[in-house]
């Protein structure tokens, strides 16, 4: 049974054939998501528990002659785009949307270049229409549903199939494309999601088991109304944490030398395969790193090299833009607490929501925000409040979800407690610290449906033929 609406379907099917003066061949729906616990790990090889939300990215696609990509969107903020289809594919400037299409399409014609799986001797072009209903900007992974659909639309058009934990694991790798350098998790929950379940996903390999969701429970997401733009202004800072993890994976490998052999750590997850055990793990970072942050000129001298070399192994990308300053302070045994904590807070969820613990899933949510805003420091002020005010209103659980720096908080309830505790958000949070009561005082042309609303567990991405 199709995930996506007969009105939906029917129209972006009238959008289309309006567009493109022909009739679409596929239908794509691509889910967002929303993580229930496990932030910024998953770069760091470690677990994340998220869920498919019942807000999707839906594309009308239809194969063409042309050696090219039309792209349109409904929303009309978006302008089209075409593009052509070469061996190298270069992106538009940063912050256009039309390198979500890129990063999909180039990311397929290169794997299909190296990999006979795909049997491609040549590429069909196809036009596409882009609509959705995935809330821009609120950390509910808009962008890589766009991207997973885009790729599924491109294939589709093509007559091609790819085994959906290899296509998010090249998604993933694909969407560093425009410039964000996170890990497997929003495409993985987007392709394989299960209604009614999360997703314990693992990385390195990428794997995902099924955990089913108490029916007592609803999911409640609230934007905060600050923009989480990962793509755009929050992009730095999203991208400076994988950059501080890796420099204190350096010196603990550094570390690790001068008691043990070589260590063969790729990521901070690895670490656990060398320590498992928990207490001595934790024993060998707190001996290894420094509690107070970390100077430019400190970390080269734990790794005993120069600070130029820092900078142009660690803080400067491929196109040699700096990515931090170099009288910047790096609080690195902060950050590396936060990921094993977080990991192992997403083991106990598997377990607590396994056993039907709601309780304890609430406490690990908390747990979790309460670590992204000391530790990791990727909450805000705004976050910080909307937490406490779902604290306050009944949550069992209220968490920061997604890169931070602004975008959604999601809470657990109590299923027959949900209507009264969206009032509450409305009027204590929405109302009472921002000031908005009216749905036309909302920013963005945004509207209370889109702003906090409850969702059940939905499917992953899928395929329409019409």
């Amino acid at each position: 049974m199709t995930q996506i609406s007969q009105d939906r379907i029917r129209n972006i099917t009238t959008r289309f054939e309006k567009s493109f003066k022909s009739q679409p061949q596929l239908i794509v729906n691509g889910p967002g998501r929303v993580n229930l616990i496990g932030e910024h790990t998953d770069y760091n090889g470690l677990p994340v528990l998220p869920m498919a939300i019942e807000r999707s990215i839906t594309i009308a696609v239809a194969a063409t002659d042309e050696n090219r990509v039309e792209l349109k969107n409904a929303r009309t903020s978006f302008a089209s785009r075409k593009f052509a289809l070469e061996e190298i594919i270069h992106p538009y400037p940063d912050g256009d949307w039309g390198n979500f299409a890129k990063a999909a399409v180039h990311s397929l014609m290169q794997h299909g270049r190296l990999n006979e799986e795909l049997e491609w001797d040549g590429w069909s072009g196809c036009q596409m229409l882009v609509d959705g209903d995935v809330p821009l900007g609120a950390g509910l992974s808009s962008s890589s549903a766009l991207v997973v659909a885009l790729a599924l639309a491109f294939l589709s058009a093509n007559k091609r199939e790819m085994d959906p934990l290899k296509l998010a694991d090249l998604m993933a790798e694909g969407e560093r494309f425009v410039g964000t350098a996170g890990g497997g998790m929003d495409q993985a929950i987007s392709l394989c999601a299960k209604e009614g379940s999360a997703l314990k996903i693992d990385f390195f390999p990428l794997d995902a088991i099924e955990i089913s969701l108490p029916e007592s429970l609803d999911v409640v997401i609230a934007d905060s109304l600050e923009v989480a733009d990962k793509s755009g202004s929050a992009r730095p800072k999203y991208n400076r944490r994988p950059i501080e993890c890796a420099l204190a994976l350096a010196i603990l490998k550094k570390q690790w030398l001068q008691h043990s052999s070589h260590l063969d750590a790729q990521r901070l997850g690895d670490l656990l395969q060398t320590q498992p055990n928990p207490d001595a793990l934790n024993s060998f970072i707190d001996t290894s790193l420094n509690e107070q942050p970390y100077s430019v000129k400190e970390i080269a001298e734990a790794l005993e090299t120069s600070p130029k070399a820092i900078v142009e192994n660690f803080l400067t990308d491929p196109e040699g833009v700096m990515l931090a300053d170099l009288d910047e302070k790096f609080p690195l045994k902060a950050r590396v607490r936060h990921v094993f904590s977080e990991a192992q807070r997403v083991s106990d969820a598997a377990i607590a929501l396994t056993s039907g613990d709601v309780e304890k899933m609430g406490e690990l949510m908390t747990g979790s925000h309460n670590s992204c805003r000391d530790d990791y420091e990727i909450s805000t002020e705004d976050l910080d409040e909307l937490v406490t005010t779902a604290l306050d209103g009944g949550a069992l659980g209220a968490r920061l979800t997604g890169a931070g720096f602004g975008g959604c908080v999601v809470s657990i309830v109590p299923s027959d407690q949900t209507d009264d505790f969206i009032n509450h958000l409305r009027e204590d949070y929405y109302d009472g610290y921002l000031g908005i009561e009216l749905e036309e005082d909302l920013p963005n042309k945004k509207t209370w449906n889109d702003v906090i609303f409850a969702t059940s567990a939905a499917a992953g991405a899928e395929v329409l033929v019409i």
